[in-house]
């Protein structure tokens, strides 16, 4: 069931790390659990590193 909510999974270089971005369902509700309604790239890898 999981896999079902992740549309797509990218890494995104951040300097010398790589930032994890999930783009499907599962990043919606993870961003509206997090409080962010339309988060920006850059809130979405925020999240992350919070």
């Amino acid at each position: 069931m999981l896999r079902t909510l992740v549309e797509r999974i990218e890494l995104v270089p951040d300097g010398e790390e790589l930032a994890i971005v999930l783009r499907g369902d599962l990043a919606a509700i993870l961003s509206v659990a997090c409080g962010k309604k339309n988060p920006a790239f850059l809130g979405e890898t925020a999240v992350l590193e919070e």
